[in-house]
């Protein structure tokens, strides 16, 4: 498989009913992961490239 099967801030595996979040660079996350995650950091937590912009 070519994705990661677990939520690299959680370190958490997916499910398959579990709502997933994805950033333009790619990686994807548990949804509220990445929602709390971005609240404190505007970067993604792989690539650290700007997440959010206006």
């Amino acid at each position: 498989m070519s994705e990661v099967d677990t939520c690299c801030i959680c370190l958490g595996e997916y499910e398959k009913k579990e709502k997933m979040g994805r950033l333009e660079c790619g990686p994807r996350f548990h949804a509220k992961c990445i929602k709390r995650w971005l609240l404190s950091k505007n970067v993604c937590p792989m690539c650290m490239s700007t997440a959010l912009t206006i």
